[in-house]
């Protein structure tokens, strides 16, 4: 029987695939990458938490994502490309205009 997965554990998903493929297969073969990828969704409670306390939903995003679901890529593996980090960097300078 197939699971079914949120559209965010996908992402979640392909980005440790893509970029921490020494732990994804690590816990693939354990059996627990689904549902850590799961767990690392499960954010929204402390992102209201965050924005209840001033911050944006933007920097809560952020802030939640880069703790649970982005993990840095592995030591050996290519990083971010300069294009990505100026747009990510942009996207948070504009977010207030």
């Amino acid at each position: 029987m197939a699971i079914k997965i949120s559209p965010d554990v996908a992402i979640c998903l392909n980005h440790r695939k893509e970029h921490r493929p020494k732990m994804y297969r690590e816990m693939l073969k354990a059996g627990t990458l689904v549902q850590a990828a799961m767990d690392a969704v499960e954010t929204n409670k402390e992102m209201a938490q965050l924005i209840d306390r001033g911050m944006s939903a933007y920097q809560a995003d952020e802030m939640t994502r880069e703790k649970y679901v982005m993990h840095p890529e592995e030591e050996g593996e290519q990083s971010a490309s300069d294009g990505y980090k100026i747009a990510r960097q942009l996207n948070y300078l504009t977010q207030d205009i």
